[in-house]
């Protein structure tokens, strides 16, 4: 299945995800609530979490407003974490648009964020599935314990791979789990299905990071919503990062990364050096892996193309532009 056409998938489903995200927004009681909430949702993300909850549930049942219900739990999960993360960062954008924290306080941007976490849990929980609300309690540490990570090891000299790994799991792929592990959950596919969507998830979220991590060196700001290198740039050691200084020796990259207040020309500089390196064809390996074994996980299920869409899937993660 092209891009293309999995785009046309579920349309209507995702629309009825679309509706009720807009309407909490909307329905805000307090109006500088309300239109914090409608300036975070406004820039409307790839919305693949959800995605993979309705593809996940095509094996079994499909309860719609039980899914619909899950798409958005998982979404607005999705945008609480970013909303610290880019107060934790001090990020200027995303998607395209002024971080929160940029157009208002931090601590309206702590509450607003804390608010959708609030709400995402409720959301799951109106699923009425324990397992749910277990699986997003689960999610919710990881992503905590992965945020943690990322700020202990920016003044951590153990910048390993391992070390990587263990925060992008739980920053960006647990919640790949919580949707997909979510509807399976919630389809009554049984444990083997759960346990091959669980796996899934997980490699999928890998390989969708690492690809990320890659396109910030060799994206561009059109395309991307933020400056090339940001992550460099906020003392955050990414993938193609840490090969480098490991396999590269001392250079500009070292320099950038030991020095405490790095000029704006010498990350220019090591951004370039990383992007242009091979840095960049080891992550892309990388990323490979971790999407040849989200479809590996897929062995348990039917054939079809339901199962053919999500091995589609985990192949453009890992070759996507944007």
């Amino acid at each position: 299945m092209s891009v293309s056409e999995m785009r046309d998938t579920l349309v209507a489903e995702l629309d009825g995800v679309e509706r009720l995200i807009d309407s909490i927004g909307q329905d805000a009681d307090v109006p500088l609530l309300g239109q914090l909430l409608r300036h975070v949702l406004q820039a409307k993300g790839k919305r693949l979490r959800p995605r993979l909850a309705f593809m996940a549930a095509r094996f079994g049942g499909f309860p719609i407003e039980r899914l619909t219900l899950l798409g958005a739990a998982v979404e607005l999960l999705h945008t609480a974490s970013l909303v610290h993360d880019d107060l934790v960062d001090d990020a200027e954008t995303r998607r395209g648009v002024a971080a929160l924290h940029r157009i208002a306080s931090p601590k309206a941007a702590v509450l607003v964020g804390d608010y959708l976490f609030a709400k995402s849990a409720a959301l799951a929980t109106a699923t009425g599935s324990l397992d749910v609300m277990a699986l997003f309690a689960r999610t919710l540490m990881s992503i905590c314990d992965g945020e943690l990570r990322e700020m202990s090891n920016a003044n951590d000299d153990d910048r390993s791979l391992d070390q990587y790994y263990r925060r992008i799991e739980g920053k960006t792929a647990s919640l790949f789990v919580a949707a997909t592990e979510g509807g399976a959950i919630l389809s009554g596919i049984g444990s083997v299905g759960e346990q091959a969507f669980r796996e899934y998830g997980l490699n999928l979220g890998m390989a969708f990071q690492i690809a990320d991590d890659i396109l910030d060196f060799v994206g561009t700001p059109e395309v991307l919503g933020k400056p090339v290198g940001g992550d460099l740039r906020q003392g955050t050691l990414t993938l193609p990062a840490i090969w480098a200084l490991e396999q590269l020796g001392d250079g500009v990259l070292r320099r950038a990364v030991d020095s405490k207040n790095p000029s704006n020309e010498l990350l220019d500089e090591a951004i370039r050096f990383v992007g242009s390196s091979a840095a960049i064809p080891f992550a892309q390996r990388e990323a490979e892996e971790f999407a040849r074994r989200a479809r590996y996980a897929l062995a348990p299920l039917p054939e079809g193309p339901d199962r053919q869409a999500l091995e589609d899937l985990a192949t453009y993660a890992v070759r996507r532009r944007y």
